[in-house]
């Protein structure tokens, strides 16, 4: 669950977007900012990645048929400065988690007690694969 304090806001920029007839792609930046309060302390959480959206016109209606993303990194900071010992970071046990964004996989376990679940990291065969998906989806006519 959630602490009443917890905030979260989505930000998205820098859209590019390429239509073909009936199919269109939007890839576009998303930061993650989300306010946390996770074992007593106070965090602010940052998660960057690129979104890819997939889109089909049906009845001249635009729709998203799959959206991927493509993990960079994140940021766990206390709140206010100071306030979260170092202890606390040593003992986390982040190891099972991509190292670009352990911190965000944490959260997701502490607040749903489930791990995201195929996750695309920058660099990866996955984001080469996706990639390829978008221009084979948006080349289709």
């Amino acid at each position: 669950g959630h602490h009443p304090k917890d905030t979260q806001r989505h930000m998205i920029n820098n859209p590019q977007v390429k239509i073909n007839g009936h199919r269109a792609v939007n890839e576009y930046y998303l930061t993650l900012y989300q306010g946390r309060t996770m074992d007593g302390y106070e965090f602010d959480l940052t998660t960057w990645s690129v979104t890819l959206d997939l889109y089909e016109r049906r009845d001249g209606n635009w729709r998203i048929c799959k959206r991927s993303n493509i993990y960079e990194k994140d940021r766990l900071d206390p709140h206010v400065p100071g306030s979260v010992p170092q202890s606390y970071y040593d003992s986390l046990d982040l190891s099972r988690y991509p190292q670009a964004i352990r911190f965000h996989c944490y959260r997701n376990e502490k607040s749903s007690g489930q791990l995201p679940k195929n996750l695309i990291m920058k660099g990866s065969p996955e984001e080469a694969a996706a990639r390829r998906e978008v221009a084979a989806w948006v080349a289709a006519r």
